[in-house]
C-alpha cells in the first residue's frame, strides 16, 4: 500500500517498535494550521510553537486511526499521501489501510518500519536520449517530458524507496 514518510528534516526513524497507545480520534499538539483573528489560515505548516497572532487559534492537524510508537511522536495514522516524503516523521497511511490496521492491532504489538528498496516500474524510467535522436525521432514535446520526468527522479529520489512496516502479530 501507499504511504508517506518523513521529509529530510524529520525523517521517520527506522527500527522495531511496539503500538504503546491508539486514539481513534487523534489531534497532533505539535503540528497543523494557524488562524488569525479573522479565522484566515495564515500558515498551513505552523508548529505548535509558531507565535499566534492576537485573536488567532493554533489547530492541530486530525490525525485518524492513530497508533503511538515512541513518545517522541512517531506513530501511524491516516494523512495525505503523496508517495514520497511529506509528514514531520509519522507515516503517513491511506485511511482504508489504516482502519484495519487500528482494528486488527492492540497495545503492544511489534511493528518493524525498514527502508526497503523499490523497484521502479519500465512505465518511469526515462531513455537516454542523444542529440542526433532529439532532432530526428522526438518531438520538442518529447523531449521535454522526458527532460521533466529525469527532473522528477532526481528531485524526489525516494521514489526508488519505501518502508517496510512489519506488523507480525496484527494477523495481516
Amino acid at each position: 500500500f501507499p504511504l508517506s514518510s518523513g521529509v529530510k528534516a524529520y525523517p521517520t526513524k527506522t527500527g522495531d517498535y511496539a503500538v504503546i497507545s491508539k486514539k481513534e480520534d487523534h489531534t497532533s499538539n505539535l503540528y497543523g494550521k494557524m488562524y488569525d483573528a479573522e479565522g484566515k489560515c495564515i500558515n498551513y505548516n505552523a508548529e505548535s510553537t509558531d507565535p499566534v497572532p492576537e485573536g488567532g487559534r493554533f489547530d492541530g492537524s486530525p490525525m485518524p486511526y492513530w497508533q503511538r510508537l515512541t513518545n517522541a511522536g512517531l506513530g501511524l495514522h491516516v494523512g495525505k499521501v503523496r508517495r514520497h516524503p511529506v509528514s514531520h516523521g509519522c507515516v503517513r497511511l491511506p485511511r482504508n489501510v489504516a482502519e484495519i490496521l487500528y482494528r486488527q492491532t492492540s497495545i503492544g504489538t511489534p511493528v518493524t518500519i525498514r527502508k526497503t528498496p523499490l523497484p521502479v516500474p519500465e512505465a518511469q524510467k526515462v531513455p537516454a536520449v542523444s542529440n542526433k535522436q532529439k532532432e530526428s525521432c522526438y518531438s520538442k514535446n518529447d523531449f521535454y517530458r522526458t527532460a521533466f520526468f529525469k527532473y522528477i527522479s532526481k528531485k524526489f529520489s525516494s521514489f526508488s524507496e519505501s518502508l517496510l512496516i512489519h506488523l507480525p502479530s496484527a494477523g495481516l
